[in-house]
């Protein structure tokens, strides 16, 4: 036992004077107390507070508002400020209490089982005033004996609790010394009361509420073991000092042969009881201690803006973090939901008010969007894009999920994101949670080129793609705010691409994005369409196929990119090719240097892009072709594993 500290000595003088004043009090008007002092301590308690919001939106997320799961947190507080007060007045709980405040289902159960002259296993979990049960089993029933896990925190509090129980005549087993007691109370044929949840990594693994939970093992081995009974009993407090006890039958199953199958089978029976009580009684179970703390599923959501880039990087990340899951042995579930503003106006509202949290997000967000994203439980949330950056802080705080964020956050909530990866040329100030990489998180690398190029294979058979042959891929974007890709532009790349194949025997592949424009389309459908040296036209908005930009990637020696996208650059540089990038043409209007100027002009000065006009293409491919230059590669993804391994 640890030395008592002088908090501790405080608090045991007060339970007991406090002890001696509600006696004198009637049982509703102490209990107002407990409520009272149970609501006071909801508005105090921010930490416990919160975890058991985020326990029962992973329970009940789907089905409750997150208005009713807050309602269930402070009426869980205040049955617990109820509970103190009855377990202060246990010295003055006897039979004639009971008789009047209790009420038992199933007691024929205990009968029946005691009748047969054995032993008995009430099994139970923190739901009700569980300390009322421990005077009901003994005051009724007893011999009975308790399990217990010895509290060193408040060593005195612990003492009085327990010299409070063995004035009802429970006898106290402590968790750890336990076996041997318990073996003598089942041979003497006496009545046992063990708890069955908040197990640790030694417990077994069980569904509960969709997700495995640790629950402990004990009871049901003894009573597997010693073929004494199990019942399952859960108390209810119905109003006020009024409680009901549920007792149900002797929970039975067929030994298999296996223990550990037995055991299993067993548990999960008795956590399906559990889950239907609580279910029902919600604001009564304990939610304060981290439920599925030891499950090994972990639920990531991904926010999206409905921008493909934005997406493509989140996956990125979302991917080695479930390598990473992996390699732990733990089983990682991937959701995205696409984040919906109601308008422009929203975003600048969520910027300055963001700070009210989910009621924030319910006057800026469409009313489904709002409705999938604030019932969905995550552990881990990744977002990309400016405007996802708040979205994810209020979404992973609500559910005490560890949030990552890529490229540069809004305000000052990067301070407070657990992990963002921002490239280079956003400027980021430095912090600890700050990874700068020199790209965009992408998923590029010589295993998913190969894997991404035998899916095209498969997909358009008998093109002679499969073929070793020398080739140049173009992958053309779209406008965007800054930039606009003008058909003159175009006209004058795709001439040099056909003066290049005709010349130098070259093979092309051609994709254009979503964004790109209908003008832009036609010129390349009405060029390449009968143009016998284009062996892959790809017109996104019409026909995309997922795999061509990774095959395209694979087949070619040189790509050829519009630089308006980051996303495209970034992929392109990683994939160990020659990359030319031309830049579209700046919107009338817009001045000074942009960060796509510095990402790309960051890639030129390290050697990864050659920049180039539309007019240059042809002597740059000659020269690329002729003098071989070395080809270098960034890997950024190495960095982002080693971060997120840090915050796992």
């Amino acid at each position: 036992m640890k030395n008592n500290s002088c908090a501790d000595y405080l608090l045991y003088s007060l339970a007991r004077l406090f002890g001696v004043l509600l006696k004198t009090m009637p049982p509703k008007t102490s209990l107002s107390i407990g409520r009272v002092l149970g609501t006071v301590v909801f508005y105090l308690d921010t930490k416990h507070r919160r975890l058991a919001y985020a326990n029962l939106k992973s329970a009940f997320g789907n089905s409750k508002s997150p208005q009713d799961l807050k309602v269930i947190v402070r009426k869980m507080y205040q049955h617990l400020g109820q509970n103190l007060i009855e377990t202060l007045i246990i010295p003055w709980i006897d039979k004639k209490y009971l008789d009047r405040y209790i009420q038992m289902d199933g007691r024929s159960y205990i009968s029946a089982e005691l009748n047969k002259g054995q032993g008995l296993i009430f099994l139970t979990v923190h739901l009700g005033s569980w300390e009322i049960s421990n005077c009901i089993c003994a005051i009724y029933f007893g011999p009975y004996n308790v399990v217990v896990r010895e509290q060193t925190k408040h060593s005195r509090l612990d003492v009085l609790l327990n010299d409070y129980r063995r004035l009802k005549g429970i006898n106290i087993i402590y968790k750890g010394t336990a076996t041997r007691e318990l073996i003598n109370c089942i041979r003497d044929r006496q009545l046992i009361g063990m708890v069955g949840d908040q197990a640790g990594r030694d417990g077994t693994l069980v569904n509960f509420f969709n997700r495995l939970a640790s629950f402990p093992t004990g009871a049901l081995r003894l009573s597997l073991k010693y073929e004494v009974p199990i019942l399952p009993a859960f108390i209810i407090r119905m109003s006020g000092p009024h409680h009901k006890v549920i007792v149900y039958p002797p929970l039975k199953i067929e030994k298999s042969g296996s223990l550990e199958m037995d055991l299993k089978n067993k548990l999960e029976k008795f956590s399906r009881m559990v889950e239907d009580m609580v279910s029902k009684y919600p604001e009564q179970y304990l939610w304060l201690y981290k439920v599925w703390k030891y499950s090994p599923q972990r639920k990531t959501l991904i926010l999206s803006d409905n921008k493909a880039g934005h997406l493509r990087q989140s996956q990125t990340v979302a991917t080695i973090l479930f390598q990473e899951l992996e390699s732990r042995g733990l089983i990682s579930q991937t959701k995205t939901i696409e984040v919906r503003f109601k308008n422009r106006l929203s975003k600048w509202i969520l910027n300055l008010f963001s700070d009210f949290g989910l009621r924030c997000l319910k006057i800026i967000l469409e009313p489904q969007s709002y409705r999938e994203l604030v019932s969905e439980y995550a552990d881990i949330i990744i977002s990309c894009g400016k405007n996802l950056s708040l979205v994810n802080y209020i979404l992973s705080k609500d559910s005490l999920a560890k949030s990552i964020h890529i490229m540069r956050p809004q305000g000052s909530v990067s301070r407070i994101l657990d992990l963002v990866f921002a490239p280079q040329h956003d400027r980021c100030k430095k912090r600890p949670n700050l990874v700068t990489t020199q790209i965009s998180p992408n998923l590029i690398d010589e295993k998913y080129l190969q894997a991404q190029t035998q899916a095209l294979f498969s997909r358009l058979k008998g093109t002679g793609l499969d073929l070793p042959k020398q080739r140049i891929s173009l992958l053309i974007g779209g406008d965007t705010k800054e930039y606009i890709i003008s058909r003159e532009s175009i006209k004058v790349i795709i001439g040099g691409l056909k003066k290049l194949s005709e010349k130098l025997n070259l093979e092309l592949l051609v994709t254009t994005s979503r964004r790109t424009s209908v003008q832009i389309e036609d010129l390349i459908k009405k060029e390449f369409k009968d143009f016998t040296k284009c062996k892959l036209l790809i017109i996104a908005s019409q026909n995309n196929i997922p795999e061509a930009v990774g095959a395209m990637l694979g087949l070619s020696s040189i790509v050829i990119v519009s630089g308006e996208s980051i996303s495209m650059v970034s992929e392109a540089v990683s994939s160990g090719k020659y990359v030319l990038v031309f830049n579209p043409k700046r919107r009338f209007g817009r001045f000074g240097i942009t960060r796509h100027k510095r990402f790309l002009d960051n890639l030129q000065n390290q050697g990864f892009i050659s920049l180039i006009k539309p007019q240059d293409l042809f002597s740059e491919v000659v020269r690329l072709l002729s003098l071989k230059p070395p080809i270098r590669i960034i890997n950024d993804n190495e960095l982002i594993r080693e971060a997120i391994r840090k915050i796992l």
